[in-house]
């Protein structure tokens, strides 16, 4: 993929170049979502995020939202699993 080249000719982040998710977990207790496009649903115990490459699922039990901005969102709760799914 020439997006992938740029970024590694360039050293520049792959999910930057070429816009797709940075998915961070820590330890069972938040996860981050980077170039993400909407939230689809949200309740404490399931979030439904879409993204530029499909579906993302946080399933877990006292979830709640962090923060929520343009490009980047935090769930926090504990995390039970996170899964993803293509179009």
């Amino acid at each position: 993929m020439a997006g992938s080249v740029i970024a590694s000719g360039l050293e520049l982040p792959e999910e930057v170049v070429l816009n797709v998710p940075l998915v961070s977990i820590r330890g069972g207790e938040s996860v981050t979502i980077e170039n993400y496009k909407r939230l689809l649903g949200f309740s404490s115990e399931e979030a439904e995020i879409l993204t530029k490459i499909g579906r993302l699922s946080v399933k877990g039990e006292g979830l709640y939202l962090e923060y929520m901005k343009k490009d980047i969102i935090k769930i926090k709760g504990k995390i039970y699993q996170v899964v993803t799914g293509a179009f």
